[in-house]
């Protein structure tokens, strides 16, 4: 960065997510494409790759050519692999500093993490293997509900571990009272914070004492649903 730190020079971020796109991966021309656009821009370019492993499963392409393209990479231990937590980013080791330098910032430390540190060490050596099963199970799911609701899944667009279902017509506000009257643990629910819209929807289709969120956490009567989930 050059000039006084109260005039950085600003850049541009691209933020893209894969389930917006039901999981599909993307081809190493595309990425080549993003890395030639950050390189004429000046700009580095960071790699959110909490599904890295599923992508190059489904894709048949080491990780580390999926990875090439971009500056930093970030990878998730527990979303497939089966560790509880961890993530772990990976750079030259030029930035290896400054990563570490913003993780004291941004928090996050844990104390007696060796067994937690143990099980994601296991995770990649162990598990990325058995990511084609999720994926094989997605495309089945994504195959039945196709047969039981033609129009709402297109089973050719499941590349990996997620399923798109397309639900806007498929009478949800009609369902909603009904379901709503039923017992507290086979209601719809919510959060308001995580899922605004989905939690505005189920409000308009009257199953809105079923929202879960730290202000349903407080006022909900004991034994309700709302107090036996933590949000």
């Amino acid at each position: 960065m050059s000039g006084p730190p109260a005039c950085p020079r600003g850049g541009r971020i691209r933020s893209t997510r894969p389930t917006v796109s039901g999981g599909r991966v993307w081809s190493l021309g595309r990425l080549a494409e993003f890395r030639a656009i950050a390189d004429s821009a000046g700009v580095t370019l960071h790699c959110d790759g909490a599904r890295l492993w599923n992508a190059a499963v489904a894709s048949a392409v080491p990780p580390r050519r999926l990875a090439a393209a971009f500056t930093t990479l970030s990878v998730c231990l527990s979303k497939g692999l089966g560790a509880p937590v961890g993530s772990l980013v990976v750079c030259d080791a030029g930035r290896v500093g400054t990563v570490r330098e913003w993780r004291r910032r941004l928090g996050g430390g844990m104390r007696q993490a060796g067994v937690l540190a143990a099980a994601g060490l296991h995770a990649p050596h162990h598990h990325v293997d058995r990511l084609a099963e999720d994926h094989q199970r997605a495309a089945e799911l994504a195959a039945l509900l196709a047969d039981a609701a033609p129009g709402r899944v297109d089973p050719k667009a499941v590349e990996s571990n997620m399923v798109l279902v397309q639900v806007t017509d498929a009478g949800a506000d009609s369902n909603g009272p009904a379901l709503g009257s039923r017992n507290d643990s086979a209601a719809p629910q919510a959060h308001p914070r995580r899922e605004p819209g989905r939690a505005g929807q189920l409000a308009a289709a009257g199953a809105g004492s079923d929202l879960v969120g730290p202000t349903s956490l407080n006022t909900a009567p004991v034994g309700s649903a709302a107090t036996a989930r933590r949000p």
